[in-house]
């Protein structure tokens, strides 16, 4: 009967998609599925065993290379401002490139060096694993200010070693001072860091001045809010990582600390290896 029939043009059930919509959402998996068989040769067995062994070699390389070699960091808050920009959020801050045999390769998973590298130095930037137990964030960025068996101390915006005021390096940060809380305290300046009270560096004790051998003082270049070495205290030489070697993302921020990617070798690693991870697949 008339009445039972369903009109032409009535309205979709809501939430169905049209017939067109349909058709143009099944032509572009079309379009797709041609693509990727076009960029793989075709979905054969054979296709699929070389893809495998390809992804499986160039993941293999990769993380051969980020052991052995150098290994990407990304900077989580400005304590090292404006030297290195830092942002909680995983899609920004800058990301550093960290030579991981300069101070001696270590083994895989471990603390221990498979042979001892050249002794960090003074101003270095690197890139450590915290001392902090219950600490957030385990792996950290500081700069070397402290050095083995040195007396330290933190006064009038600068380093003392042994006495006697050490000066910055030309490309350190314009203006830059380390900040000490006995005296912003005196000077009644807002503390942002912590509640807890800066000992190492500020203290007069051997405790808190006097670097234990295999030891570092760690510090950050935004002084007034970096929770750095002054808090925690030394770090041991087996904690670190590597040495920052460059910015190299974002594009606008990129920077050579070491002159690491200005040397043949240095573009050979940074841009020659992944060129020949994509031209081998």
């Amino acid at each position: 009967m008339a009445g039972s029939r369903k009109k032409r043009g009535a309205a979709l059930p809501a939430g169905k998609p049209s017939r067109g919509a349909q058709a143009a959402k099944a032509g572009l998996g079309a379009v797709l599925l041609g693509a990727l068989a076009w960029l793989t040769g075709g979905f054969t067995r054979e296709n699929a065993i070389e893809w495998g062994k390809t992804i499986l070699i160039a993941g293999s390389l990769a993380l051969v290379i980020r052991w052995s070699v150098a290994e990407p960091f990304r900077i989580p808050s400005g304590s090292m401002e404006p030297t290195l920009h830092g942002h909680p959020h995983f899609l920004l801050g800058d990301r550093v490139f960290v030579n991981k045999w300069r101070y001696g390769l270590r083994y895989p998973f471990m603390k221990k060096r498979i042979y001892q590298g050249e002794a960090p130095k003074r101003w270095d930037v690197v890139v450590f694993k915290t001392v902090e137990a219950d600490a957030t964030k385990t792996t950290l960025v500081k700069r070397i200010a402290g050095l083995p068996g040195e007396r330290v101390h933190i006064q009038g915006g600068k380093l003392h070693v042994n006495g006697e005021p050490v000066p910055f390096p030309p490309d350190m940060p314009e203006g830059m001072r380390y900040t000490n809380e006995l005296e912003e305290l005196e000077r009644g300046a807002r503390r942002y860091v912590s509640s807890e009270h800066m000992r190492y560096g500020v203290l007069p004790q051997d405790e808190y001045s006097l670097i234990p051998e295999g030891h570092y003082l760690v510090l950050g270049d935004n002084s007034a809010r970096s929770r750095d070495g002054r808090y925690f205290g030394w770090v041991p030489e087996e904690n670190i990582v590597g040495r920052a070697f460059c910015i190299w993302w974002p594009w606008s921020h990129r920077r050579d600390f070491t002159g690491f990617s200005r040397a043949w070798w240095g573009k050979g690693i940074l841009y020659g290896i992944p060129m020949a991870f994509l031209l081998y697949g």
